[in-house]
């Protein structure tokens, strides 16, 4: 307790000579959430006070110039931020009481980010959003004779809408042809069209011909260096983008990538689990990594490596559409084996209340 009185002491001393900033604030706000960020100049110490009809934020030793900002969705009426004598005020005023939150800080820059949605559970799954990955002007990995794979995913993407709805689920497509989609366009498309579930789909790649498998990863921090490799190739892509879209990648990045963590850890196990009863090639299990691509996804949702390219074995399997069709096969069956766990346990609860004081 005493220690925790010293650094009060501190704090209020050293910003009374240094004050904090918080440079401005600002909002999205999309169907059942609200996403709101306070951009800030240093790492953020806070405390938050949630009352019925509204959720407050402090953040003492910080200096802001007042500002109010009128929402008025369906779950948020107004926004103030109010300077005080030691501290700053964030008083977010709500529509409604049955609401959930969640307030995290991310650096690179500062930002307080906090999350408010309504507390409800998904009580169906119906709609499915299916990235081929790449195509247009990147082509993804090369492979083995000269085999491009934007155009096996997007084979592999084709097959597995058709197989999906035949299963009864509403399919979407972020691209049916060789055209180059944005990733933060994937992202909008998948949150627009309010899906249940997002899946991406590539080919792995790697300097040894010998490399071969499948692997399905779900978005948190990689926890190998091989994970990170991944990740920092297929992430390439942000390169063929505009600066905007640079831009925007960067500050994603209000991130939440731990919302639906539980559901897509069990999605790309189920998927893993179908792919090794399908495929002749080793399952190197489900992973996790940083894909810019799965970065705002408002659904559970996962990558699937479908296998080595750069493998002359695997290069010559996804020549053949039986091959391809056999993928399709695989991940469908992982997601109607999700669907039935989603079934069983009445919809997966949105949880939004986890947050931290300091």
């Amino acid at each position: 307790m005493k220690n925790y009185f010293i650094f009060i002491f501190f704090l209020f001393f050293s910003s009374s000579l240094y004050p904090l900033q918080v440079a401005g604030v600002r909002y999205s706000s999309r169907p059942e959430k609200t996403r709101i960020v306070l951009d800030l100049d240093s790492y953020p110490f806070y405390r938050v006070e949630k009352n019925a009809s509204s959720l407050q934020i402090y953040l003492p030793g910080y200096e802001g110039k007042p500002r109010t900002l009128f929402i008025n969705n369906q779950l948020v009426k107004k926004l103030t931020l109010k300077p005080e004598e030691i501290s700053t005020s964030l008083t977010i005023e709500l529509a409604k009481a049955n609401y959930t939150y969640r307030v995290f800080p991310l650096t690179n820059p500062y930002r307080l980010v906090i999350d408010l949605s309504y507390r409800q559970s998904r009580k169906s799954l119906q709609r499915i959003v299916i990235d081929p990955g790449h195509g247009g002007k990147d082509p993804g990995a090369i492979g083995w004779g000269g085999l491009k794979e934007k155009n096996v995913t997007l084979k592999i993407a084709l097959y597995l809408r058709d197989y999906l709805k035949r299963d009864g689920f509403t399919v979407f497509l972020t691209r049916d042809k060789d055209v180059f989609v944005p990733l933060r366009k994937r992202v909008q498309f998948s949150n627009s069209h309010q899906a249940d579930l997002f899946v991406s789909i590539h080919c792995n790649a790697s300097l040894s011909r010998y490399a071969t498998g499948f692997e399905t990863y779900y978005l948190d921090e990689a926890l190998d260096p091989l994970s990170r490799a991944v990740a920092r190739v297929e992430n390439s892509v942000v390169n063929l983008e505009d600066k905007v879209e640079k831009r925007k990648l960067t500050i994603l990045e209000d991130l939440d990538f731990l919302e639906y963590r539980k559901e897509s850890i069990m999605l790309a196990r189920l998927i893993q689990a179908k792919l090794d009863r399908y495929l002749p090639t080793p399952n190197r299990g489900h992973k996790s990594a940083l894909f810019y691509v799965l970065k705002g996804i408002d659904s559970p949702g996962v990558l699937v490596e479908t296998g080595f390219i750069s493998s002359p074995y695997e290069a010559r399997l996804f020549r053949k559409n039986s091959y391809l069709k056999q993928i399709a096969r695989g991940i469908e069956g992982g997601i109607v084996n999700f669907r039935k766990e989603f079934e069983a346990s009445e919809g997966f609860t949105r949880k939004f209340s986890s947050h931290r004081n300091f």
